[in-house]
């Protein structure tokens, strides 16, 4: 949630201020998100080989919701990518408010739609959980 927040205000800093300290501070705080955010993938993609040895002990829904977390990490990677380029370098091809609607197409809106897809098909179809 932090690094969400942090990006959503650089981003309104940027956009709706001329002030150059405004536009500093928004910077600044992009960049932090981005930052965490590259943190916490990594982390996911650690837990996630981690748990890959007892992944047959699962369930059949639980093993349907590892393998769309399995699936979505290469997306998910391409997204961030996207993002750490946008905040971090000063290509039009990389920023939100450029001209180039293809990259920002291919590298992040198809990313987050896909995963979206994956993740609401997987739990339609995971089931009710057990009680214990």
């Amino acid at each position: 949630m932090i690094a969400l927040i942090l990006c959503v205000v650089g981003g309104i800093d940027v956009s709706h201020t001329d002030k150059p300290s405004d536009i500093s501070t928004g910077h600044r705080y992009t960049k932090i998100g981005v930052i965490i955010f590259l943190v916490i993938y990594l982390g996911l993609f650690l837990l996630t080989i981690i748990s890959m040895k007892d992944v047959g002990n699962a369930t059949r829904g639980d093993k349907g919701i590892y393998f769309a977390v399995l699936a979505a990490l290469p997306f998910l990677a391409v997204r961030l990518l996207w993002s750490i380029l946008s905040a971090f370098t000063h290509s039009q091809y990389f920023s939100i408010t450029g001209n180039k609607w293809g990259v920002q197409l291919c590298m992040a809106i198809l990313e987050e739609f896909l995963i979206v897809c994956m993740y609401t098909f997987v739990g339609l179809l995971a089931g009710k959980p057990r009680e214990y």
